[in-house]
């Protein structure tokens, strides 16, 4: 199955497998459209990117068509890796588990750009994506991530661990594409402490 996303009248496609055994990353999701929307819009400026979960690409096929001098690097689990490379095929594309000290280590560079997109759905994993941003992130990397509301009290625990280490702030509904945002996703920019 495509999914057909136009971004300065081009139209990028990635392949989904909704029903396969690859799980959630294999689907793209309302904020990884709202995140995308928001860079075309926004017009970002960066020569290394890194996505975390990447999942089908899109976000990162958003970015290499906004970016094509820029070094792209998408992460996700093993079993999603050869769909990423299909749909992006001009990324690097490398194994991360969250917290992986080796899949860091082999990651570990300067990035001006980090982004996510609905990475936080799962309490248990929220220290070892902190964990992941602090090791990646420099205080001179811009991180931007969007985020569906589902379960406040429990999504209010990563807010309080990335805020050890990290500013942030939410972009405004104003600066997101007016057609592609949702009262219920949210946008954030992050900088690492000095």
């Amino acid at each position: 199955m495509l999914f057909d996303l136009e971004i300065d009248g081009h139209a990028l496609s990635v392949q989904m497998e909704p029903n396969g055994e690859l799980g959630t990353g294999s689907t793209v999701w309302d904020c990884a459209v709202v995140l995308s929307k928001y860079f075309e819009r926004s017009k970002p400026n960066a020569q290394s990117v890194l996505e975390l979960g990447s999942g089908t690409g899109l976000l990162g096929l958003v970015l290499q068509h906004l970016l094509p001098e820029a070094h792209i690097t998408l992460t996700d689990q093993e079993k999603l890796l050869k769909l990423l490379k299909t749909n992006v095929p001009g990324a690097s594309v490398q194994e991360l588990s969250w917290g992986n000290d080796s899949h860091l280590k082999a990651l570990k560079k300067d990035y001006d750009l980090i982004v996510f997109s609905d990475l936080i759905a799962w309490p248990e994993l929220y220290q070892d994506l902190v964990k992941s941003l602090e090791f990646l992130a420099t205080s001179n990397t811009r991180i931007v991530f969007a985020s569906e509301r589902r379960d406040f009290e429990k999504e209010v625990e990563f807010y309080r661990l990335l805020s050890r280490s990290f500013t942030f702030r939410d972009i405004k509904p104003e600066q997101l594409d007016p057609i592609y945002q949702s009262d219920d996703i949210y946008v954030f920019e992050a900088n690492k402490k000095r």
